[in-house]
């Protein structure tokens, strides 16, 4: 058993590090911090509106991305005020290679382009109509800012510290990678107007995500991936984003029917077409990172190899 566990266990491993244990973490701390931005969008409403004061729908939009502003507070508190936690800070600066313009440019382009791509398919198809509504710069970029505290603050619970708990837990890095993108989608069960197409498509942008953070050494392009995509469907387009259309988009739905790239109920991210697109740029990555032998980060190298010297040291003493 002991040989078992030091081939597949690191020794640098909490016990919190456990699938399950780390899930329920992960899960708790997304509920309670969107509690905690419930509070702090309802005050927000009545110190801009007054109590029973009318909301504009653009304002109501971002109150509805921005309510996950709980969950980077809280996120940020438990990695900082417990010690086992705190190296995770460092994946949210430029300590991490990949924290870069130019990866936040890729995460960017990665985000529209996919999204736009499969727009563009679902009215070539004749399976979505869309007509200009309106737009203003000011709230254009306001959104864009609240849809980013949305996609991040789920980046944060998924990509930083679910994902490296179970780097320091796990030898085979494969493991993190397969099981934060299956936590991931389970994380979205519940939205509405799920399907299987929509679930297999949250695991696939899952890898993806976990893929730029793995090899690329970049939280800031998962976090603008993420944004991106998000604000393409929902804030641009005025289509289904987790199953829900929003008050204030640029563009609206004018008619629409189910096909390859859209899905009338879930949008372009319930569909087969989503997936094959989003597949076909997570295996680019992943060969661009094997062609050019793209070195991963690991945060806990350092705290494992402490470990396995602080080891052999009892071991030497016990003979």
């Amino acid at each position: 058993m002991r040989n078992f566990l030091n081939k597949h266990l690191r020794s640098c491993r909490k016990v919190t590090d456990q699938f399950f244990i780390g899930f329920f973490l992960a899960f708790l701390l997304t509920a309670f911090g969107q509690l905690l931005g419930e509070i702090i969008c309802t005050r927000l409403k009545v110190m801009r509106f007054g109590p029973t004061g009318p909301v504009p729908a653009w304002f109501e939009t971002g109150m509805m991305y921005f309510m996950f502003s709980g969950i980077w507070i809280l996120m940020i508190l438990v990695m900082a005020i417990f010690p086992k936690n705190r190296e995770m800070l460092k994946t949210f600066g430029t300590k991490l290679s990949g924290n870069n313009l130019k990866m936040t440019l890729l995460g960017c382009l990665i985000g529209f382009c996919t999204n736009a791509f499969c727009v563009a398919m679902s009215i070539l198809l004749k399976d979505l109509s869309i007509s200009f509504y309106v737009f203003d710069i000011v709230i254009f970029l306001f959104l864009l800012f609240t849809v980013f505290v949305q996609s991040a603050a789920e980046e944060i619970v998924m990509r930083i510290y679910f994902y490296e708990k179970l780097r320091r837990r796990y030898r085979n890095p494969l493991i993190a990678l397969l099981f934060t993108s299956v936590g991931f989608a389970v994380m979205h069960v519940g939205n509405p107007n799920m399907t299987t197409w929509g679930l297999t498509q949250i695991v696939i942008i899952g890898l993806l995500l976990a893929v730029l953070v793995h090899y690329y050494n970049s939280t800031w392009a998962a976090f603008w991936v993420h944004a991106i995509w998000n604000f393409t469907q929902s804030i641009l387009f005025g289509l289904p984003n987790s199953g829900l259309v929003v008050p204030y988009s640029n563009f609206k739905i004018n008619a629409s029917s189910t096909g390859f790239f859209f899905d009338a109920g879930n949008g372009v991210e319930g569909s087969p077409g989503a997936c094959i697109v989003i597949g076909i740029v997570l295996v680019l990555l992943i060969v661009y990172a094997k062609k050019h032998d793209l070195q991963p980060h690991d945060l806990w190298a350092a705290q494992e190899a402490e470990a396995d010297a602080l080891a052999a040291e009892r071991a030497a003493a016990q003979k």
